[in-house]
């Protein structure tokens, strides 16, 4: 038998905080330890919003990343700019290189 899903209610306080960590480029992991619930539940109340996980990198995405990253941007400062957390900016960084994309070596976080 299979357990019924429980969805974590969030309050208003801890949403605001969630779209405001979210949109700094905080991870999901970071978020859910700082309001306290599951990831999961984030991923619900992101999705419920229309503000879905982003899991895949557009071409105008990777761009703008090549570009910010070559001006001598942080990780972090470009994972801010684009909406996303600055483990996926330092991998994408890392597959770009290995195609040959444009990007060069700096000692960056």
């Amino acid at each position: 038998m299979e357990k019924p899903m429980v969805i974590i209610q969030l309050t208003e306080e801890e949403k605001t905080d969630l779209f405001r960590m979210r949109s700094e480029g905080c991870s999901m992991r970071e978020i859910s330890e700082y309001i306290g619930c599951s990831v999961s539940a984030i991923k619900y109340h992101l999705h419920k919003a229309g503000l879905g996980y982003r899991y895949r990198w557009s071409p105008e995405e990777d761009s703008r990343l090549i570009e910010m990253y070559n001006e001598g941007m942080t990780c972090t400062q470009i994972g801010k700019e684009l909406g996303r957390p600055y483990s996926n900016v330092a991998h994408r960084i890392s597959y770009l290189r290995k195609l040959g994309r444009g990007i060069g070596f700096h000692n960056r976080k």
